[in-house]
């Protein structure tokens, strides 16, 4: 008895620390990452506000090439919305919901599998010295308490595949 007993207080103890911890981690995340592509701003924001093109350069069609996507409503407007379902992307969804030709497009992103979650998706784009800089930037809330220990991952994953989507731009903007 006396054994379940200290079994019992250790594992409370154990659950109420993850839970105090997670008091003191972020509750929000923000990830940025800029390119400098040798095309007009134009062009960039066509291609980026266009889910059409967006499906051929973004780093997640890559990982997952059985993922199912859907393009639907006006592109470069609000409203134009990107959805998808595969095995190892999950399902979700990135709808724009404000532009600023050529300069700004602004989307909301909601992931329903592996995990819930909904973020703020923003693309500004600069003429630059040699180019136009094009910078991509994810920000969200972190749920209380798990989601604030995934959050260290995140922003770790989301600036590699950042890192990869806008190389892939590149690479497509210039070929296109």
């Amino acid at each position: 008895m006396k054994l379940a007993r200290t079994i019992l207080l250790s594992l409370l103890g154990f659950l109420l620390l993850i839970f105090i911890v997670a008091l003191f981690f972020p509750k929000t995340y923000s990830v940025q990452r800029s390119i400098v592509i040798k095309q007009p701003a134009e062009k960039l924001y066509k291609e980026i506000s266009d889910y059409n093109d967006f499906k051929d350069w973004n780093p997640w069609s890559e990982s997952d090439p059985t993922t199912k996507k859907i393009v639907e409503g006006q592109p470069s407007k609000s409203g134009h919305k990107y959805s998808w379902e595969g095995e190892k992307t999950g399902k979700g969804y990135m709808i724009i919901t404000e532009t600023k030709r050529p300069t700004m497009i602004h989307s909301k992103l909601s992931t329903l599998t592996p995990m819930e979650s909904e973020s703020e998706v923003y693309f500004t784009i600069e003429p630059v010295e040699g180019g136009t800089k094009v910078t991509w930037k994810n920000e969200g809330n972190l749920d209380y308490p798990i989601g604030r220990y995934l959050g260290f991952m995140v922003k770790d994953m989301l600036e590699k595949d950042f890192d990869k989507g806008l190389e892939n731009l590149k690479q497509y903007a210039e070929k296109h």
